[in-house]
């Protein structure tokens, strides 16, 4: 009986799962995907960790600001620029020292701009979007050890490649997987030391990075003297980000001592509002 159970179970959400992705017809395309301009600004909140060679881990919260702007139509190109500005959002701190006000701690500013082309790939009637792209970005990560003990300032150009897959649930909800891979072009090191007022530019090792996000969009429309032209949005976005830097090719005159490569990782949310015009 429960072997019975079991299988109607899986015949009802079956039955009910398989007609989202039977074929299309035309009156079934995605109506929220015919507004081809997007613009969103929103905020970040996510977990951080930073290694930084044999010394111990530092974790804590940043938050910060997300705007992107992107022209985004089925079977056409996609173009896409994306800014995030993150800082602490309390305390960065080492597990042992448990953040007393004696402590040295980190202050981070973490910067990433980047610009994407590709081209957006229709599957059923512009039910779903598979869309490989590639570009240019920078990145920019002060941390600094405070109280001005040292502070490297990371300077990143990368060329992100990847692919982004949306599939339109219905006119107003679509969800989609994004995934990044930033190959190195250009990284240098600025280590300073205020207290003596030393410093110096370095070149690294290679660096590389990793981005997954899974955005979760819902659309609303907005009308003006009762005809529609303009329709807003809401998206949530869980992401994963992470990125190494690479360990200096010489050693540092301010330390006397190699400079290590650089591990840090973001786990955290992303709440975005904006326009589809």
């Amino acid at each position: 009986m429960k072997k019975v159970f079991r299988s109607y179970q899986l015949l009802i959400l079956l039955s009910s799962v398989l007609p989202l992705f039977g074929a299309c017809s035309d009156s079934e395309r995605c109506v929220s995907w015919y507004k081809y301009i997007q613009t969103d600004v929103g905020i970040n909140f996510n977990y951080v960790r930073y290694k930084l060679g044999k010394l111990s881990k530092i974790s804590g919260y940043l938050a910060g600001v997300h705007c992107e702007l992107e022209f985004k139509k089925p079977c056409h190109v996609l173009v896409g620029i994306y800014f995030d500005g993150q800082w602490n959002a309390g305390h960065l701190c080492s597990k042992t020292d448990l953040c007393n006000p004696s402590d040295v701690r980190s202050k981070v500013a973490d910067y990433i701009v980047d610009l994407h082309a590709g081209y957006n790939w229709a599957i059923c009637s512009e039910r779903f979007l598979f869309t490989p792209f590639a570009g240019v970005g920078f990145y920019h990560l002060s941390k600094k050890l405070a109280p001005d003990v040292i502070r490297y300032k990371y300077h990143n150009v990368f060329i992100p490649v990847g692919f982004e897959f949306d599939w339109c649930v219905n006119d107003c909800f679509d969800i989609g997987l994004r995934a990044e891979y930033r190959i190195d072009a250009y990284t240098r090191l600025k280590l300073s030391i205020p207290c003596i007022k030393v410093c110096e530019k370095l070149k690294l090792k290679r660096s590389h990075g990793v981005k997954v996000e899974i955005p979760m969009t819902w659309y609303y429309d907005a009308s003006v003297c009762g005809k529609r032209s303009l329709d807003m949005n809401c998206k949530v976005i869980p992401f994963f980000d992470w990125n190494k830097f690479g360990a200096a090719k010489q050693e540092s005159n301010c330390l006397a001592v190699p400079v290590p490569k650089l591990k840090r990782w973001h786990l955290g949310l992303r709440v975005l509002v904006g326009f589809n015009f």
